[in-house]
C-alpha cells in the first residue's frame, strides 16, 4: 500500500475579498446599443461565439471567440459586434478588486497587439465557459446556498484567470473608492500606463475635465498632483528595476519613461534621498 500526502503552506498573506455583484449573458440582435459608459467595479467579459471590436482606453481591438476581456473599474469601455458573426458573451461584475499587470509583453506576437488585460482564452475555453455556466445555473435557479456558492465560483474564476494571465489580483484600496470618478480614472491609467508620454492635457482630455479642474481636484483628493503622482509612480517602479535587475540607469530611466537619464536622477535623489547607483548599492536584491 502506498501513501502519498500534498500539505498547503501559507507563504502569503490573502486579501483577497472579490465581491460579486452580477451575471449578464448577451446576444448581438436588433437592440443592440454600443454606448461608452464605465463602472466603478471590474467586468469580467467572455467571447463565447461570434466577433466583433472592442473599445478600451479610446481605443478598439479585434474580439473573438474564446477571449477574455478585463475591465478594471473607471475604464471606459464598450462592445462591437459583427453583422457576419454576431457577438455572444457572458459578463460578470465584482466589485473590491482590480487587476495589475505582471509582465511588460505577452508572449505570442499577435497578443502583443492587444492591452495587457484582453487574452486569447481559446485554449481554457471549456474550463472558462463551465465556471461561468455554473455560475449561471446558481443565479438563475437559486437553490440553496446559492449566494454562498455563486461567490464560490467567482473566486475560482478569478484565480483561474490570474494562474493562465499575467495578471494580479487585488483588493481595491479605501482611497481609490472614495475619490471621484474622474480622479480614479487618471489614477489607474497612471498605474498601468505609467512608462507612456503622458501630459497633464492628455489626462484631462480622456477623463473629460478642464485640466486645472483635474490639478484641483486630485491634489484634493490624494494629496498629490497628477503628474508628481506619475513621476512617483515611475521611480516606485525603478526602484523595482535597481534592486531585482542588472538593468543600468539609463535603461532603466527609458523603461520607466523619464525623458533623459539624467533628470530620472534629479528626481529620484529628490524623492529617494539618494541617486540611482547609490541606491542600487544599498538595496540590491534585498526584499
Amino acid at each position: 500500500m502506498s501513501n502519498i500526502r500534498y500539505e498547503i503552506t501559507e507563504r502569503e498573506s490573502v486579501n483577497f475579498r472579490p465581491k460579486l455583484l452580477y451575471l449578464t449573458t448577451s446576444k448581438y440582435g436588433t437592440d443592440w446599443h454600443s454606448t461608452p459608459h464605465y463602472h466603478s467595479f471590474c467586468e469580467l467579459m467572455f467571447i463565447l461565439n461570434g466577433s466583433g471590436t472592442f473599445l478600451l482606453d479610446n481605443h478598439t481591438y479585434p474580439i473573438r471567440r474564446g477571449d477574455l476581456i478585463i475591465v478594471n473599474p473607471n475604464v471606459i469601455h464598450t462592445e462591437y459586434s459583427s453583422e457576419e458573426a454576431p457577438l455572444e458573451y457572458v459578463i460578470i461584475g465584482v466589485e473590491n478588486i482590480l487587476f495589475d499587470s505582471l509582465a511588460e509583453k505577452k508572449d505570442d506576437e499577435a497578443e502583443r497587439s492587444r492591452p495587457r488585460t484582453i487574452f486569447s482564452f481559446f485554449t481554457h475555453y471549456d474550463k472558462t465557459n463551465y465556471y461561468l455556466q455554473e455560475l449561471n445555473f446558481e443565479l438563475q435557479n437559486q437553490p440553496e446556498n446559492y449566494q454562498k456558492m455563486a461567490q464560490y465560483l467567482t473566486n475560482i474564476l478569478i484565480l483561474f484567470i490570474t494562474r493562465h494571465t499575467r495578471l494580479t489580483a487585488k483588493a481595491v484600496a479605501n482611497e481609490y473608492r472614495c475619490i471621484s470618478r474622474e480622479c480614479a480614472f487618471v489614477k489607474q491609467y497612471i498605474d498601468e500606463h505609467y512608462a507612456d508620454d503622458i501630459t497633464l492635457d492628455f489626462l484631462a482630455k480622456h477623463a473629460f475635465v478642464n485640466k486645472f479642474h483635474l490639478i484641483h481636484v486630485f491634489s484634493e483628493q490624494l494629496g498629490i498632483s497628477p503628474i508628481n503622482y506619475l513621476i512617483e509612480r515611475r521611480i516606485t517602479e525603478a526602484k523595482f528595476l535597481l534592486k531585482k535587475t542588472y538593468m543600468n540607469v539609463t535603461e532603466i530611466s527609458k523603461a520607466v519613461g523619464f525623458s533623459s537619464p539624467a533628470f530620472f536622477s534629479k528626481r529620484f535623489k529628490a524623492s529617494v534621498g539618494s541617486t540611482p547607483l547609490v541606491y542600487r548599492k544599498q538595496n540590491k536584491f534585498a526584499d
